[in-house]
Protein backbone atom coordinates (compact mmCIF):
# COMPACT_ATOMS: atom_id res chain seq x y z
CA UNK A 1 0.00 0.00 0.00
CA UNK A 2 1.82 3.08 -1.20
CA UNK A 3 0.93 6.63 0.71
CA UNK A 4 2.37 10.04 0.65
CA UNK A 5 3.55 11.85 3.76
CA UNK A 6 3.88 15.17 3.68
CA UNK A 7 6.16 17.46 6.60
CA UNK A 8 5.60 21.18 6.29
CA UNK A 9 6.30 23.90 8.79
CA UNK A 10 3.50 25.54 10.78
CA UNK A 11 1.18 27.83 8.36
CA UNK A 12 3.02 27.07 5.25
CA UNK A 13 1.64 29.73 2.65
CA UNK A 14 1.31 26.89 -0.31
CA UNK A 15 0.10 24.48 1.75
CA UNK A 16 -3.11 24.65 -0.71
CA UNK A 17 -1.54 23.71 -3.87
CA UNK A 18 0.24 20.88 -3.15
CA UNK A 19 -3.04 19.68 -1.04
CA UNK A 20 -4.93 19.84 -4.06
CA UNK A 21 -2.33 17.43 -6.11
CA UNK A 22 -2.35 14.76 -2.62
CA UNK A 23 -6.18 15.02 -3.34
CA UNK A 24 -6.41 14.36 -7.22
CA UNK A 25 -3.70 11.87 -7.06
CA UNK A 26 -5.72 9.80 -4.08
CA UNK A 27 -8.63 10.12 -6.26
CA UNK A 28 -6.93 8.56 -8.87
CA UNK A 29 -4.43 5.97 -7.65
CA UNK A 30 -6.05 5.48 -4.53
CA UNK A 31 -3.03 6.67 -2.47
CA UNK A 32 -3.79 8.29 1.38
CA UNK A 33 -1.83 11.02 2.27
CA UNK A 34 -0.89 12.77 5.60
CA UNK A 35 0.18 16.36 6.35
CA UNK A 36 2.50 16.80 9.30
CA UNK A 37 3.47 20.02 10.41
CA UNK A 38 7.20 20.82 12.14
CA UNK A 39 5.37 21.80 15.63
CA UNK A 40 3.73 18.56 15.69
CA UNK A 41 7.45 16.74 15.53
CA UNK A 42 9.58 15.48 18.71
CA UNK A 43 13.32 14.91 18.41
CA UNK A 44 12.98 11.59 18.10
CA UNK A 45 10.51 11.91 15.59
CA UNK A 46 12.86 14.29 13.44
CA UNK A 47 15.67 11.45 13.81
CA UNK A 48 13.21 8.40 12.59
CA UNK A 49 12.20 10.94 9.44
CA UNK A 50 15.63 11.69 8.82
CA UNK A 51 16.43 7.86 8.61
CA UNK A 52 13.60 7.23 6.34
CA UNK A 53 14.79 9.79 4.06
CA UNK A 54 18.15 8.56 3.79
CA UNK A 55 16.67 4.81 3.10
CA UNK A 56 14.34 6.43 0.41
CA UNK A 57 17.12 8.38 -1.05
CA UNK A 58 19.39 5.49 -1.24
CA UNK A 59 16.72 3.19 -3.12
CA UNK A 60 15.62 5.45 -5.66
CA UNK A 61 19.75 6.62 -5.86
CA UNK A 62 19.22 10.31 -5.53
CA UNK A 63 20.67 13.10 -3.42
CA UNK A 64 18.79 14.62 -0.65
CA UNK A 65 21.46 16.73 1.29
CA UNK A 66 21.76 20.57 0.31
CA UNK A 67 24.73 21.83 -1.25
CA UNK A 68 25.28 25.25 -3.28
CA UNK A 69 22.88 23.79 -5.70
CA UNK A 70 19.60 24.49 -3.53
CA UNK A 71 17.35 23.46 -0.83
CA UNK A 72 17.19 19.70 -0.19
CA UNK A 73 15.07 18.11 2.78
CA UNK A 74 18.58 17.20 4.99
CA UNK A 75 20.69 20.63 5.38
CA UNK A 76 24.22 20.82 5.32
CA UNK A 77 24.21 20.85 9.04
CA UNK A 78 22.94 17.10 8.60
CA UNK A 79 19.75 19.03 10.17
CA UNK A 80 15.66 17.96 8.51
CA UNK A 81 15.21 21.53 6.51
CA UNK A 82 11.00 21.30 6.76
CA UNK A 83 11.14 25.23 7.89
CA UNK A 84 12.49 26.00 4.84
CA UNK A 85 11.10 23.73 2.26
CA UNK A 86 7.75 21.23 2.36
CA UNK A 87 9.12 17.53 2.25
CA UNK A 88 7.35 14.50 0.48
CA UNK A 89 8.34 10.94 2.02
CA UNK A 90 6.57 8.48 -0.41
CA UNK A 91 6.08 5.32 1.37
CA UNK A 92 5.17 1.43 0.38
CA UNK A 93 4.25 -1.04 2.39
CA UNK A 94 5.62 1.06 5.15
CA UNK A 95 9.18 1.16 4.06
CA UNK A 96 10.79 4.67 2.74
CA UNK A 97 10.15 4.20 -1.31
CA UNK A 98 10.99 7.91 -2.28
CA UNK A 99 11.65 11.53 -1.79
CA UNK A 100 10.84 14.51 -2.97
CA UNK A 101 12.42 17.10 -3.26
CA UNK A 102 15.67 15.60 -4.60
CA UNK A 103 18.52 15.90 -7.08
CA UNK A 104 20.04 13.23 -9.39
CA UNK A 105 22.29 13.02 -12.38
CA UNK A 106 26.04 15.00 -12.96
CA UNK A 107 23.76 17.48 -14.06
CA UNK A 108 22.34 17.70 -10.64
CA UNK A 109 18.62 18.15 -11.80
CA UNK A 110 16.10 18.86 -9.06
CA UNK A 111 12.98 17.51 -8.92
CA UNK A 112 10.21 18.44 -6.99
CA UNK A 113 7.01 17.86 -5.23
CA UNK A 114 4.79 19.62 -7.27
CA UNK A 115 6.62 17.75 -10.97
CA UNK A 116 5.93 14.08 -9.00
CA UNK A 117 2.86 14.65 -8.19
CA UNK A 118 1.48 16.38 -11.59
CA UNK A 119 3.48 13.20 -13.36
CA UNK A 120 2.25 10.46 -10.85
CA UNK A 121 -1.70 12.27 -12.27
CA UNK A 122 -0.41 11.56 -15.61
CA UNK A 123 0.39 8.19 -15.26
CA UNK A 124 -2.49 4.93 -15.82
CA UNK A 125 -0.74 3.31 -12.73
CA UNK A 126 1.76 3.45 -10.30
CA UNK A 127 3.60 0.28 -10.44
CA UNK A 128 7.01 1.00 -12.09
CA UNK A 129 6.39 4.64 -12.14
CA UNK A 130 10.51 4.73 -12.03
CA UNK A 131 10.80 7.43 -14.61
CA UNK A 132 10.63 10.30 -11.90
CA UNK A 133 14.29 9.54 -10.85
CA UNK A 134 16.13 9.12 -14.29
CA UNK A 135 18.58 11.45 -15.12
CA UNK A 136 19.68 12.43 -17.94
CA UNK A 137 22.93 10.21 -17.59
CA UNK A 138 20.22 7.15 -17.23
CA UNK A 139 17.97 8.02 -19.77
CA UNK A 140 20.77 8.33 -22.00
CA UNK A 141 22.24 5.16 -21.05
CA UNK A 142 18.82 3.01 -22.00
CA UNK A 143 18.20 4.41 -24.71
CA UNK A 144 22.36 3.65 -26.22
CA UNK A 145 21.07 -0.16 -25.04
CA UNK A 146 17.34 0.09 -26.54
CA UNK A 147 16.88 2.65 -29.41
CA UNK A 148 13.90 0.56 -30.31
CA UNK A 149 12.04 2.67 -27.34
CA UNK A 150 12.47 6.33 -29.87
CA UNK A 151 11.47 3.81 -32.83
CA UNK A 152 11.64 0.30 -34.22
CA UNK A 153 14.73 -0.17 -36.72
CA UNK A 154 16.83 2.45 -34.74
CA UNK A 155 20.40 1.82 -34.28
CA UNK A 156 22.94 3.52 -31.76
CA UNK A 157 25.37 5.09 -33.01
CA UNK A 158 27.51 7.27 -30.84
CA UNK A 159 27.19 9.44 -27.85
CA UNK A 160 28.85 12.94 -26.76
CA UNK A 161 29.59 14.04 -30.83
CA UNK A 162 31.89 17.32 -30.71
CA UNK A 163 30.95 19.43 -33.37
CA UNK A 164 31.44 22.83 -34.37
CA UNK A 165 30.05 24.68 -31.48
CA UNK A 166 29.11 22.05 -28.85
CA UNK A 167 28.71 18.89 -28.04
CA UNK A 168 25.74 16.22 -29.71
CA UNK A 169 24.58 13.83 -27.04
CA UNK A 170 23.24 11.07 -29.22
CA UNK A 171 23.04 9.95 -32.45
CA UNK A 172 21.15 7.16 -33.98
CA UNK A 173 21.16 6.14 -37.83
CA UNK A 174 17.56 4.49 -39.14
CA UNK A 175 16.50 2.20 -41.19
CA UNK A 176 16.74 4.52 -43.98
CA UNK A 177 19.88 5.36 -43.18
CA UNK A 178 19.16 8.78 -41.96
CA UNK A 179 21.22 10.02 -38.83
CA UNK A 180 19.15 11.53 -35.91
CA UNK A 181 20.87 13.69 -33.93
CA UNK A 182 19.06 13.63 -30.56
CA UNK A 183 19.39 16.47 -27.10
CA UNK A 184 18.41 14.43 -23.82
CA UNK A 185 16.52 16.69 -21.35
CA UNK A 186 14.37 16.37 -18.20
CA UNK A 187 12.37 19.33 -18.77
CA UNK A 188 12.63 20.58 -22.84
CA UNK A 189 13.88 23.71 -23.01
CA UNK A 190 13.88 26.60 -25.42
CA UNK A 191 17.74 26.51 -25.09
CA UNK A 192 17.60 22.22 -26.24
CA UNK A 193 15.69 23.18 -28.83
CA UNK A 194 18.29 25.99 -30.19
CA UNK A 195 21.13 23.27 -29.77
CA UNK A 196 19.79 20.51 -31.78
CA UNK A 197 19.06 22.76 -34.44
CA UNK A 198 22.21 24.60 -34.72
CA UNK A 199 23.91 21.41 -34.68
CA UNK A 200 22.59 19.95 -37.62
CA UNK A 201 24.40 21.90 -40.16
CA UNK A 202 28.05 21.42 -38.69
CA UNK A 203 27.69 17.71 -37.98
CA UNK A 204 26.33 17.25 -41.78
CA UNK A 205 29.93 18.94 -42.84
CA UNK A 206 32.30 17.04 -40.53
CA UNK A 207 30.51 13.95 -41.06
CA UNK A 208 29.98 14.69 -45.26
CA UNK A 209 26.43 13.69 -44.92
CA UNK A 210 23.59 14.96 -47.20
CA UNK A 211 21.93 17.71 -44.83
CA UNK A 212 18.68 16.45 -46.30
CA UNK A 213 19.70 12.94 -43.97
CA UNK A 214 19.80 14.50 -40.90
CA UNK A 215 16.95 14.35 -38.40
CA UNK A 216 16.83 16.16 -35.23
CA UNK A 217 15.03 15.10 -31.77
CA UNK A 218 14.44 16.09 -28.12
CA UNK A 219 14.07 13.45 -25.63
CA UNK A 220 12.60 14.63 -22.39
CA UNK A 221 10.36 13.68 -19.46
CA UNK A 222 8.60 16.97 -19.80
CA UNK A 223 7.89 19.65 -22.08
CA UNK A 224 5.00 22.41 -22.56
CA UNK A 225 2.52 22.31 -25.65
CA UNK A 226 4.36 25.44 -26.45
CA UNK A 227 7.68 24.12 -26.70
CA UNK A 228 6.26 20.93 -29.31
CA UNK A 229 4.88 24.23 -31.15
CA UNK A 230 8.30 25.54 -31.49
CA UNK A 231 10.05 21.87 -32.30
CA UNK A 232 7.11 21.56 -34.81
CA UNK A 233 8.03 24.31 -37.02
CA UNK A 234 11.70 24.05 -36.35
CA UNK A 235 11.48 20.31 -37.74
CA UNK A 236 12.39 18.59 -34.15
CA UNK A 237 10.86 15.99 -33.19
CA UNK A 238 9.93 15.07 -29.38
CA UNK A 239 10.01 11.63 -27.84
CA UNK A 240 8.54 12.21 -23.99
CA UNK A 241 10.41 9.28 -21.72
CA UNK A 242 7.79 6.63 -20.73
CA UNK A 243 5.47 8.16 -22.90
CA UNK A 244 5.26 8.69 -26.35
CA UNK A 245 6.45 10.50 -29.82
CA UNK A 246 4.93 14.00 -29.47
CA UNK A 247 5.94 15.44 -33.31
Amino acid sequence: MRKHVLYIKENYENLRDIKDLLEKVKEKHQIDYQIITSNMLSETEIETILDQIRKASQRAQVRVSSSGGGMLPISRSKKLNVNQIPILLVMDQERPWHIFPNEKGGKGQKFEISFYLEKLLESDQIEGFEQLALSEEDIDRILANFPSMIEKGLKYESREVEVEGGVIDMVFIDSKENHMLVEIEIKGTDAAIGQVSRFSIPYAKKFGIPHEKIRKAIVCIEISESRIVACKENNIEVYQFGIKSRV
